[in-house]
């Protein structure tokens, strides 16, 4: 019975860790691509926090500053 437990919890130890895992390179692949949309957009200013602030005071246009996390 010792036995049975045991090879069932660990089991599902391994398995948690094996799902962790396959997150974090899923979430890593969609920040990536997130990046590569944003940055090839001209309407967006991507990571670049002075830009934006330069270009909001020579249009007279409030900056928008979006924090994101991706899940």
């Amino acid at each position: 019975m010792l036995n049975r437990r045991l090879t069932i919890g660990l089991t599902s130890l391994l398995l948690a860790v094996a799902a962790t895992a396959a997150l974090a390179q899923d979430r890593d692949t969609k920040v990536k691509n997130d990046r590569k949309q944003f940055e090839s957009d001209a309407a967006w200013i991507y990571n670049d926090l002075p830009r934006g602030l330069e270009e909001a005071r020579q249009t007279g246009r409030p900056l928008l500053v979006v924090i994101r996390c991706i899940p």
